[in-house]
């Protein structure tokens, strides 16, 4: 059986994630602007693997190069800012 679960993450733009291995990231979202990330995990994993998660902000320049691989996870919108964040995971 699997659970969801969430995961507070700093609000930079590069970072290692530690999650189950296996673990299937969902979404990113803000919760009064603190920032989380939630995944469909087996709660039963003790391995864990790195993933790694990016943030562009609205107008930043993102490296395309060919070698490249990113996977879109969400776009967030800070309240208190008002600045507009697209999370990817990079999967290479």
């Amino acid at each position: 059986m699997k659970k969801i679960r969430k995961y507070l993450v700093d609000m930079v733009d590069k970072q290692i994630v530690n999650l189950p291995v296996g673990a299937e990231i969902l979404t990113f979202q803000t919760i009064d602007d603190d920032p989380y990330l939630w995944a469909m995990i087996n709660p039963k994993e003790k391995r864990t693997e790195e993933r790694y998660i990016e943030m562009f902000g609205t107008e930043r320049p993102i490296d395309t190069g060919k070698n490249i691989n990113r996977k879109y996870l969400a776009t967030f919108q800070l309240k208190m800012s008002k600045w507009v964040g697209h999370v990817f995971e990079k999967l290479d």
